[in-house]
């Protein structure tokens, strides 16, 4: 991040900035910086928090192979086995819902 910081720092000229990831924006989004923590669950998954002591922390948010716990992804991977050994079942499930008799 150093190496990052310096870039910036002589592009901008200026040291009113911070470099990090788009997780300590949600964090100061949507805690207006006060200690707290902030889970992001979507596709994938981050966990990103700040203590009163100004300490901070970060979980998962490295992508599907190193980490997203609980992201989307992860479920849907998770669970693929079974739906795709079920899933003639649940076209033909799909097919009686809508009334047709196909599948």
């Amino acid at each position: 991040m150093e190496v990052l910081n310096s870039i910036v720092g002589k592009a901008l000229s200026s040291s009113n900035y911070k470099c990090g990831n788009d997780s300590e924006a949600a964090w100061a989004g949507s805690l207006a910086c006060q200690p707290g923590v902030n889970i992001v669950a979507g596709t994938g998954a981050i966990g990103f928090g700040v203590d009163a002591n100004g300490n901070m922390a970060r979980a998962s948010g490295w992508g599907p192979f190193c980490g997203d716990e609980g992201s989307a992804y992860w479920l849907g991977y998770r669970k693929k086995p079974k739906s795709i050994l079920n899933g003639r079942a649940l076209i033909k499930l799909g097919c009686k819902i809508k009334g047709s008799d196909q599948g």
